[in-house]
């Protein structure tokens, strides 16, 4: 549709979601689109790692959510970005797709928002038909600070977020919870700050989050749209910007598996290499039941794994992420146990 036909039409508002690895955001992403007020919303969800296990946590199967693979979105797919979102446009425009009224991108965790704002405000083939809303960062309540003083990317996550949402409420006190706050207002003063408990993201506060008009940061959004330029913002903008050395090794599962050696794999994986996973999630055909699984573990806390219905053609695997170990290391546990590597 040209720019002439679309000429008096409300551009769509465009929200990012993002925090780094294992903040919450998928979950809280999950929740918000089954609730009706948000049930009319498009996503697009980009993962670092090459299996793809987001889309089916959230719901992959419906024509409005969009999954971008093959890299992290603010570096090596950043191009396809305005490509996917003039898609998902179009199909909208002629009843391909149902209706939607608002366009929330998830990041991978270990995003910069810089260049994907700048993509947002400057293709020109988004200018006349979207706006930038807004960043809504998820900072992991209980490992938020450790994050923020570790990673570049928390930091930048922290730094260009309207409003940040704090999970996993439930799981510390408030003491924990004022400490975590001082730590996050150091990078970021103004941003609005909800708390939520892991189980309950999407409370009303945070759920009108997505119908907000956000003012406060635009300006910034801007300058950091400026200095980053059209390309990858991933080297030479500064100390809280750009990839740390953080990578995700993915391993794919060709077929089921047994799901008890998983997680004992994982949980060796942190006893032999304590500290140095920072994230690890999978997802599983359990051989033993044919029931699918999800599970995930942030920094060596292993969460109990989800039953979940996993489509046919859908990838599962697991991901773990570090900066330390290679991949070999990571197969030397997966190899015996559970039959991959």
């Amino acid at each position: 549709m040209s720019a002439s036909v679309t000429a008096g039409v409300p551009r769509l508002p465009v929200f990012i979601l993002t925090g780094f690895l294992g903040s919450g955001k998928t979950t809280l992403l999950a929740d918000w689109l089954r609730r009706q007020p948000l049930a009319d919303t498009a996503v697009v969800i980009n993962e670092a790692g090459e299996v793809q296990i987001d889309g089916v946590l959230v719901g992959e199967a419906d024509e409005r959510i969009q999954v971008l693979e093959g890299g992290c979105l603010c570096c090596v797919v950043l191009d396809d970005l305005g490509a996917t979102v003039e898609r998902l446009l179009e199909a909208r425009d002629t009843g391909a797709v149902p209706a939607f009224s608002r366009l929330l991108i998830e990041t991978s965790g270990l995003a910069d928002p810089g260049p994907i704002i700048h993509s947002l405000m400057h293709d020109p083939r988004l200018q006349s038909r979207v706006r930038f809303g807004g960043t809504l960062t998820v900072i992991d309540g209980v490992n938020g600070g450790d994050n923020l003083g570790q990673f570049r990317e928390a930091r930048a996550q922290v730094e260009l977020a309207d409003a940040i949402i704090l999970s996993k409420a439930d799981r510390v006190d408030d003491a924990q919870r004022l400490v975590v706050e001082q730590q996050v207002r150091l990078h970021n003063p103004q941003a609005r700050m909800i708390w939520s408990r892991r189980d309950a993201l999407a409370d009303p506060v945070a759920e009108r989050l997505l119908d907000a008009d956000f003012r406060v940061r635009r300006d910034i959004a801007e300058n950091i749209g400026h200095a980053h330029g059209p390309g990858c913002g991933c080297h030479g903008h500064g100390a809280t910007s750009g990839h740390s050395a953080l990578v995700a090794h993915a391993f794919r599962f060709d077929a089921e598996i047994d799901g008890v050696a998983l997680i004992e794999a994982l949980d060796l994986i942190e006893q032999l290499h304590e500290g140095e996973v920072v994230r690890s999630k999978a997802l599983f055909r359990d051989r033993e039941t044919g029931i699918g699984y999800s599970v995930h573990a942030v920094r060596g806390i292993l969460d109990t794994p989800e039953e979940i219905l996993i489509p046919a053609d859908a990838d599962t695997g697991v991901v773990l992420f570090s900066a330390t170990l290679s991949r070999e290391k990571f197969a030397e546990v997966l190899r015996p146990l559970v039959g991959i590597g």
